[in-house]
Parts: structure tokens; sequence; C-alpha cells
């Protein structure tokens, strides 16, 4: 009887080791099964991620390579416009410097030809020369003030550009036309001390007047 109730004993404890083994075999199959699916969607997702993080930084290259596009466009414009108001003024100022020589030539014409008139009004003599001789140095103090004004303002420009050939250039036209405007004003006070001496030396003819090397014309 004893034999029996052991032996029964041993055979459930051989029954209890053998379901739990069967247990632990089906649930490590279930785990090894479960593994290769979790890192298949790890992988997955990394992969969505590294390219949503490729796309994303492709998107922020070309928003500022359209940033820096737009930016050099708006420099160019503004420089050109920039030049172009320069120009303008540039233009504008030529222009005014020679509408006021004009005017300063027409002026000192106007008020020679007064003298003149005048001076013929009075009869032939020493008086009626002064006269003309004055008349025709404030003609030529204004046409050499016109002259020196425009070469000033085409140096300024070559200047502004950086042309310095064009400067050069210009330095010597002025320094000529300073020569020619001392010559000349040199010779009428010569005539007008000769004229007003005791006894008055024959009047020379008037020179005449060379016209000085052609300035370049204003860009």
């Amino acid at each position: 009887m004893k034999k029996t109730i052991l032996s029964l004993c041993v055979c459930l404890v051989l029954c209890c080791v053998a379901a739990d083994v069967w247990a632990q075999g089906q649930g490590g199959g279930a785990r090894r099964t479960e593994r290769p699916a979790r890192t298949d969607e790890a992988q997955k997702a990394a992969q969505a991620k590294q390219q949503a993080e490729q796309k994303r930084a492709g998107q922020q290259g070309k928003a500022a390579e359209d940033a820096a596009a737009a930016r050099d466009q708006a420099a160019e414009k503004a420089a050109q416009a920039k030049q172009q108001a320069e120009q303008r003024r540039a233009g504008q100022h030529a222009e005014a410097a020679q509408a006021k020589g004009k005017a300063a030539q027409d002026a000192a014409a106007a008020k020679g030809q007064a003298a003149e008139k005048a001076a013929q009004g009075k009869g032939q003599g020493h008086q009626q020369q002064l006269r003309a001789l004055e008349a025709q140095q404030q003609r030529h103090q204004a046409k050499h003030m016109e002259r020196q004004a425009r070469l000033a303002r085409i140096r300024e420009l070559a200047v502004q550009k950086g042309d310095a050939e064009m400067i050069a250039r210009v330095d010597k036209l002025m320094g000529m036309q300073q020569q020619v405007h001392q010559r000349k004003t040199a010779q009428v006070q010569q005539q007008k001390r000769a004229m007003t001496s005791a006894e008055p030396a024959p009047v020379p003819a008037p020179p005449v007047e060379s016209a000085p090397e052609q300035a370049p014309p204003e860009n």
C-alpha cells in the first residue's frame, strides 16, 4: 500500500515537471517570435525618422538658399538705384554749373556791351579804350570762371570714379587755362598802363583769344 501511494506521488511530480517544461517551451517560442517583430518595427521607425530629418534638412537648406538669393537681388537693386541717383545728381550739378557759367558770361557780355556803347556815345579817346579794355577783361574773366567750373566738375566726377588718367588730364587742362588767363590779364593791365601814362603809347590790337584744349565730355 505504501509503495502504491509513493508511486502515485512520483507520477504526479513527474507530470508537474513535464507540464512546466512544456509551458516554458511554449513561452520561449512566443518571445522569440515577438522579438524579431519588435526589431523590424524599431528599424522602420528609425528609417522613417531619418527620412523625416533628411527632408526637413533639405527644406531648411532650400529656404536658406532662397533667402540668400533674395538678399543678393535686393542688394543689387539697391546698388543700381544708388548709382542711378548719383548719376542724376551729377548731371544736375553739371547742368547747374553750366547754367551759372552761362549766366555769368551773359551778364559780363551785357555789361561789356553796355560799356562799349557808353564809350562810343562819349566819342573816341582814352576813356573809351579803357572801358573797352575793362569790358574785354570782364568777358575773359567770365569765360575763365565758366571753364574752370566745368573742369572742376569733370575732375570731381573722375575722382568719384577713380579715373586717374582723367584726373591727370583735367589737371593739365586747368593749368593751361590758368596760364592763358594770367597772360591775357597781364596784357590788358599793360595796355591800361600805357593808355593812362603821360604820353600814351599806341594801343596794340587785342590778342586773338585762343581756345584751350577741349575738355573731355562728362560721363
